[in-house]
């Protein structure tokens, strides 16, 4: 699995990660690789910093653990506490996470325990958690000010939803939404695009009135990653145009949208 280090400097690439443990940071150019590190753990995920030179791996043992890019050394491990009287961290597999745009130090995190995580990098356990998202996937957002978290969760009700950040309550049930979901995130202020199971559609969402504006039947049995690039568009007749890159299925594929904006 690979992964865009677009919040990162310095000629920093991607990162990829396997089932036996490896990470590995390359170039811009994918030629070389800057840096490498071997977890004794199956890693789900690596989340660059936005603005610092570290990075985040999602692992199999419910644990998340915090790198330094320069030299690969550990700084820090964010695990629960499984204390009894709260719950203070992950206790299944952790398959997203999202650093906030504004906090420097905060982060949140989503998983198989049904649960969003709330972390500050200079502590280990959770500071925070609201229950009610089965994340299986890329499927955990903030928008541009860091002010609402979007779930695109794998469960039969309530599978796309916002809640506040601030106080980690349900803000809002996107209903236009009803499939079982993998992925999703934000596309800029007033939009997000998902990604589905059974069916396997990519559909794009109207915030301001909750409505699909575009729908896209790939045919595959899941939709299990998408990202998006923004060309522009004619502001003159309102219309967004947007590149999605998606992997539904065992393909890998671009496909542009143009739509209306309302």
């Amino acid at each position: 699995m690979a992964r865009p280090m677009m919040g990162c400097r310095k000629g920093y690439g991607y990162g990829t990660h396997d089932v036996s443990g490896w990470v590995k940071i390359w170039d811009a150019g994918g030629n070389t690789c800057l840096q490498t590190v071997k977890e004794k753990n199956q890693i789900l995920g690596v989340i660059p910093h936005l603005r610092k030179e570290k990075f985040l791996t999602l692992g199999e043992d419910a644990k998340m653990r915090l790198y330094d890019m320069k030299t690969g050394q550990l700084a820090m491990t964010f695990e629960n506490s499984y204390t009894k009287d709260k719950m203070t961290g992950h206790d299944s597999k952790i398959f997203a996470a999202k650093f906030h745009p504004k906090n420097v130090n905060e982060f949140i995190s989503g998983g198989w325990d049904d649960t969003v995580q709330f972390w500050d990098m200079r502590k280990s356990q959770s500071i925070r958690y609201f229950a009610g998202a089965h994340i299986c996937g890329e499927g955990l957002d903030l928008d541009i000010h860091g002010e609402l978290v979007l779930t695109c969760a794998y469960q039969p009700s309530n599978t796309c939803r916002l809640w506040n950040y601030a106080t980690a309550q349900p803000y809002l049930v996107l209903g236009a939404e009803t499939a079982k979901l993998y992925c999703g995130k934000y596309l800029g202020p007033k939009f997000v695009v998902t990604g589905s199971s059974d069916p396997g559609n990519v559909r794009i969402i109207n915030l301001f009135n909750m409505a699909s504006v575009a729908v896209h039947k790939t045919g595959a049995v899941g939709v299990y990653c998408v990202d998006a690039h923004q060309r522009g568009g004619d502001k003159k007749e309102n219309i967004v145009n947007t590149r999605l890159l998606l992997a539904a299925g065992e393909t890998l594929s671009e496909i542009d949208f143009k739509f209306l904006h309302q």
